[in-house]
Formats: C-alpha cells, sequence, structure tokens
C-alpha cells in the first residue's frame, strides 16, 4: 500500500511539473501584441497587487491540487518578462536582439562555451574566469539542450520560477497564505528585470531559494541531512553569485541553537554542520574553479577592486584603476590592506554610505523593486518595506523561539555584516541575489497569515514531499554544477575545418553555430520575421534601451538595415585564437550551413569602443 501511494505522489509531480513546463514554454514563446508589450514592460503596484492577490488566493487551499496550480501560475508569471524581451527584440545592458548575451553574459556565456569545446576558461575571461560556477552550470545547462542558447534561458527561467514558488509553499506552512504570497511577489520584484539573462542572479536566487525552503523544513524537523543539503545549497548560492557569506556563521550558530540541550548550544552538532560548510564552501571556491579556470587568476579576484573602493571611501570597485594604473588583483588588494591600516576612518566612511544606499530609497537599493511607478508609489513602496521590515524584526525577537523566527534572524544579521562589503554602488542590490529570499521572508513573516478558507488538517504528508522535491532538485543543481562541468572538461573536443586564406584586412576564422544560439534580423516584408529568433528588422532598431550611448547597438542597428536579405547575429568564440567575439553574416550566405557544422573562410573585423565583432564575408563549406 505504501509503495502505491508514493509511486501515486510521484506521478502527480511529474504530471504538475510536465503541465507547468508546457505552459511555460508556450507562454514565453507567444508573440505578444504591443499593448501587452507595454503592460508587461514595467513592474509597479498594481503588478505588484496582481501577482500577490492570485498567490493569495492559491494558498488558501493546502492540498496537492492547489500546489500543482500554484506551480503552474508560477510558470506563467516568469514566462512573461521572457516573452516581452523575444517579442520586442529588447537590446539593453544585458542583452542583444532579446536574448543574444551582451557585457556581463557575454562572458559567462562564452566561459561555457570554452569547457565545451574541451578547454578551461582563460584569465582573460572577465567574470567568466571570476565567478566559474555559472560558466559551469551553464556548461551543463548548454550540453543537455544541444547548445540551444535560447531553450537554456527558458530552463533557467523556469527553474528559478519554480524555486522561488517551493520557498513560497515553505513560507506558507510557517506564517501562512498572505506572507507567502507576498513574499513570492517580493522575490518575483527582484529577479524579474533579470530574466532572459546569462547572469550569476538567477542561479544565485534559485539555489537561495532551494536553501530556505530546505532549511525551513530542517527548522521543523531538526532533521541533519535536510539542514546539511540546505547550508550547502546557501554556500553554493553565495558562491556563483558572490553574496552575504556572513550568513554562514550566523547559520552554524542557528544550527547549534535548535539542537541545544537545556540552555547550551549542541557544540557537536555546529561542529558537524561547520565542517560541511566549509568543505563545500573550499570544493565551489577554491578546488573546482582551479579545475575550470587557467591558472593566473583567482575566484572573486575582483573582491580585492571592491576593498579598494571601500578603503578610500566608498568611492567604488573601478576607481582602482584610476588610483593605482593596475587590474592586478594582489596589487590592488594589498593597497587596500594597506589604505585601511594607514586611513581607517576611509573604511567607515565606505561602510556608511553601503549602509545608506542599501536602506534608501534610491536606484542602488534593496527595496527599488518597481518600475514604471511614479515617485510618490515608490516612496509608499520604499516605506512599506522598511515598515514591514522593523515589523517582521519585533515579531521574531518577540517569539524568538521558534526555529524558522530564528533562521530568518540568523538570515538578516548575516545580512547585515555584509553590506559593507557587498556596497550598492558596485551593483545595485542584485549583489544580493544569494541572501533576498531569506530577507523577504523575514518582510513577510510581520504580516498575519490571512486564512479564509479552513486548512486541511493532513499536510504533514505534503509539506515531506515539497521537502523531499527541494532535496531532489537540489541534488540535480550540485551535480549539474560541480560535477558535469568537470565531466565536459574532461571528455568534450571540438571538430576542426580548413583554415582559410584570407585576403590582406581580413581575418581567418574557424566558427560553430547552432540553431537557438543566434538572431536572424529579417526585413519586415519577410514573411516569418515576428519575435526572436526571426526578429522584425523594425522591432530591432525600435527596441534598444541605450541608443544614445551604446555605439555598438548603433552599429548593428545600422548593418540590419543595410542588409537586403537580413542579418544573422551571435556570440561565440573563434576557434583559431580562443579570443570571444560577436559574429554577424549576411543571410544569404547562410543558407547551406547545417545546424551545429564547425565550418570557415575570411571575416571583416569590425570595432566598437568595447565590443569586437567579426562580419563574416566569405565561408569554405566544410
Amino acid at each position: 500500500m505504501k509503495n502505491k501511494i508514493a509511486l501515486k505522489e510521484i506521478l502527480f509531480s511529474i504530471a504538475g511539473l510536465f503541465v507547468s513546463c508546457a505552459v511555460f514554454f508556450f507562454l514565453s514563446s507567444v508573440d505578444l501584441p504591443g499593448n501587452w508589450i507595454k503592460f508587461l514592460s514595467y513592474f509597479n503596484w498594481i503588478h505588484f497587487l496582481l501577482v500577490t492577490t492570485l498567490f493569495f488566493l492559491i494558498f488558501q487551499l493546502n492540498n496537492k491540487a492547489a500546489v500543482v496550480v500554484g506551480a503552474v501560475l508560477a510558470a506563467a508569471v516568469y514566462a512573461l518578462p521572457l516573452a516581452v524581451r523575444l517579442s520586442s527584440g529588447l537590446s539593453n545592458a544585458t542583452v542583444l536582439a532579446g536574448f543574444i548575451p551582451y557585457k556581463d553574459g557575454f562572458y559567462y556565456y562564452n566561459g561555457a562555451g570554452m569547457l565545451l569545446s574541451g578547454q578551461m576558461i582563460p584569465t582573460e575571461g572577465l567574470q567568466g574566469a571570476f565567478r566559474p560556477l555559472f560558466p559551469a552550470l551553464l556548461s551543463s545547462l548548454l550540453l543537455l539542450t544541444g547548445e540551444n542558447l535560447l531553450l537554456t534561458l527558458q530552463v533557467m527561467v523556469l527553474g528559478t520560477g519554480l524555486c522561488a514558488y517551493l520557498a513560497a509553499v515553505s513560507v506558507r506552512r510557517s506564517y501562512g497564505p498572505l506572507p507567502a504570497a507576498v513574499f513570492f511577489a517580493l522575490v518575483f520584484a527582484f529577479i524579474r528585470p533579470m530574466l532572459g539573462d546569462t547572469l550569476t542572479e538567477l542561479p544565485g536566487l534559485a539555489f537561495a531559494c532551494l536553501a530556505l525552503a530546505l532549511l525551513i523544513e530542517a527548522a521543523h524537523t531538526k532533521n541533519a541531512l535536510t539542514a546539511a543539503i540546505g547550508g550547502v545549497m546557501l554556500v553554493l548560492a553565495l558562491s556563483i553569485r558572490a553574496g552575504a557569506f556572513f550568513m554562514l556563521p550566523f547559520l552554524i550558530l542557528w544550527w547549534g541553537w535548535l539542537n541545544r540541550t537545556g540552555k547550551r548550544f549542541s557544540l557537536k552538532k555546529m561542529v558537524s554542520f561547520t565542517l560541511i560548510l566549509m568543505a563545500a564552501f573550499v570544493l565551489s571556491n577554491m578546488l573546482v574553479p582551479r579545475l575550470l579556470v587557467a591558472a593566473g587568476e583567482s575566484t572573486f579576484g575582483n573582491f580585492s577592486w571592491m576593498l579598494y573602493g571601500q578603503a578610500v571611501g566608498g568611492a567604488g570597485f573601478k576607481y582602482h584603476v584610476q588610483a593605482l594604473g593596475t587590474s592586478d588583483s594582489a596589487v590592488v588588494l594589498q593597497a587596500a590592506l594597506e589604505k585601511m591600516r594607514t586611513y581607517p576612518l576611509g573604511f567607515l566612511i565606505g561602510c556608511y554610505k553601503a549602509f545608506r544606499d542599501f536602506f534608501g530609497n534610491n536606484s542602488l537599493g534593496m527595496f527599488d523593486l518597481l518600475s514604471g511607478e511614479k515617485a510618490v508609489g515608490k516612496w509608499i513602496f520604499w516605506g512599506t518595506c522598511l515598515g514591514l521590515l522593523a515589523g517582521g524584526l519585533i515579531k521574531i525577537l518577540r517569539q524568538r523561539k521558534q526555529p524558522v523566527n530564528l533562521l530568518l534572524l540568523a538570515g538578516f544579521l548575516g545580512v547585515l555584516f555584509s553590506i559593507p562589503f557587498l556596497p550598492p554602488i558596485d551593483g545595485g542590490n542584485r549583489f544580493y541575489a544569494g541572501s533576498v529570499p531569506f530577507l523577504f521572508a523575514l518582510l513577510a513573516a510581520a504580516l498575519p497569515g490571512v486564512q479564509f478558507i479552513s486548512a486541511e488538517k493532513r499536510t504533514d504528508i505534503l509539506n515531506t514531499n515539497m521537502g523531499a522535491i527541494a532535496g531532489w532538485a537540489s541534488a540535480g543543481m550540485v551535480f549539474l554544477t560541480m560535477l558535469l562541468p568537470l565531466a565536459i572538461l574532461a571528455f568534450r573536443a571540438d571538430s576542426t575545418s580548413v583554415k582559410a586564406q584570407c585576403e590582406t584586412g581580413l581575418v581567418p576564422y574557424e566558427a560553430r553555430l547552432v540553431e537557438g544560439a543566434y538572431v536572424d534580423i529579417l526585413p519586415d516584408e519577410n514573411a516569418i520575421c515576428g519575435p526572436a529568433p526571426d526578429l522584425c528588422r523594425a522591432r530591432f532598431t525600435a527596441n534598444g534601451m541605450d541608443q544614445a550611448n551604446d555605439d555598438f547597438y548603433r552599429l548593428l542597428a545600422e548593418m540590419s538595415r543595410q542588409s537586403e536579405d537580413g542579418l544573422r547575429l551571435w556570440a561565440g568564440i573563434e576557434k583559431n585564437s580562443g579570443e570571444y567575439y560577436f559574429w554577424a553574416m549576411p543571410l544569404d550566405l547562410a543558407a547551406d550551413l547545417r545546424n551545429g557544422t564547425t565550418f570557415s573562410g575570411c571575416a571583416q573585423g569590425v570595432e566598437s569602443q568595447y565590443q569586437h565583432l567579426l562580419l563574416v564575408e566569405s565561408i569554405l563549406q566544410p
């Protein structure tokens, strides 16, 4: 009988996941009309209250059917921002033409490409070399999707949404429907601008949501394995997107308190938990990166840049170049420590600015979560968030003997102590992707549960199932981030093609192109033009968010106008040199290229202020 029940639960979960996936992939691929794009391009009070209300109604029920409906709704909510990008052909600071990685994302994506070609990430890979865990995860996902970038992005967004929903279900278990609904809306508001980017914030948030769900489960059950997995996921969340590492010692103290005997902390439990977290930290920040990145760069090498900016009074992470004339991590770190020794007031000023920016009502602040909202509405939202934070702290301190309350307090203290080392001036609130679920759960805890419909009495099996799902999802993420990339690096190797002989002024190249990794910018009269990846030229040229300052976008827009048949755009690695490039190819040259083929030829190098592009002039057929 128990086996039949277990099989039924597994089949029900699989069916729910299948429906969620079907809804997500359908909605994310829909060509949205202009009025829907306009409505969904922002996230103001109306959107926030709409999301909160929908999930509040779903969280009134606490049964398997309601959980599946909630998962489907979460998939739909997370699909729409991606659909907006693809339908509009958005180009901004993170993507080009809807989904081609740009700037930071460009380096993460090509770092994954290096691993897929059987090569280590080069030290010149910037963000990919500084934070190699994300290129590692990305390489695993690209391998599983046949290197289809668009499908990989869809999987990442869907996974993030479902992880956020799992965390919301856990918050509902502890605090009720209204806090869970507000929690989900806050998390979505935070990550919405980054959905569809090849950036570390998505897996950082997803891992943190899994960590929160597992640690809440551990708070209720005192299960050591659940706590260990939750702790490991938090380490990964704070490592893949460098974040509030001070959360870890406070988490250890919480676990010791939870397993106390009488008034004494459980030293044995604390030591074992510490060893697990230390092992996870060493693996994710030292051992695995060393196996993935070519010698000469250190994980989080740009930490020294941030520290120097703080040491001189909160000047920002770019100031070291102006002051020292170098970006060498070791040199900058030594200069930062010397500055803190000789001028400690500078670091204190930097700390003050970091706290001011974090809690302030400004574009860098933690509670700058709305877009398209008037100034008055933003002030009200900011004040509401601060009020919820104060209310959550008061409630937790009054009811501090409850394990989940102490867990959220530990998370908040960890974030608080980390703020001086994660100054918002260096990147806004996105530094906290690996910790915001704990912070937003604290805000939500201030609210009453508001249960209109009587909750079902037998929820223990449901809670156990949700904890098991979070545990298995975590195991899968560890495999994709830490183990599979090492196998990819060891066993993958690119095929080669004939090297072209090029005229003077042209560059011989070797490249590989896979369907789903490029965008075709087509003339508007072309019958198949629409959303990316078959993007109408008018959409591309109309939806550049920074046309005035981005000379590379203006260059691409002009090239697309001059192309009669259309232009193929992608990001990738030139195989001969191992260098990262943007690529453009007239579509008449691409007609005979087979999907996944490695090809070579001659290209013209085109330079903008910061970007390097190869314009394909000829192809040697493989």
